[in-house]
């Protein structure tokens, strides 16, 4: 099951450059919040794909920890993904497919 933004020339020319000078990236997920959080989320057999500006991660289902719905200090929801080695992902509600995303994973990861 996949969860993604729509397209966007914006976002696939922040992509591009982040490519092409690779220090941007790490710069912009210092200075940019949302830079942090996931852009596209993929469900599997085996765990959790996601990628964003950051770059991807991978979670098998056996390393994670905790999946925390939360607020964001300006008080939007979001999830936190944890693993048990101390990796996170954020995914922010205005993912399309967060309430779903958030239910399925309850369902799959012991709280």
């Amino acid at each position: 099951m996949t969860f993604a933004y729509p397209r966007c020339p914006f976002r696939e020319v922040t992509h591009a450059v982040a490519r092409r000078a690779p220090f941007l990236r790490r710069l912009a997920v210092i200075l940019w919040p949302s830079a942090r959080r996931v852009e596209h989320v993929q469900l599997t057999s085996a765990g959790i794909t996601a990628r964003g500006l950051f770059g991807g991660v991978e979670m098998r289902w056996a390393e994670i920890a905790a999946a925390l719905p939360g607020r964001t200090p300006s008080g939007r929801r979001r999830l936190v993904v944890r693993t048990r080695d101390g990796r996170r992902l954020e995914v922010a509600s205005t993912l399309p497919g967060f309430d779903r995303l958030c239910a399925d994973l309850a369902r799959r990861i012991p709280a």
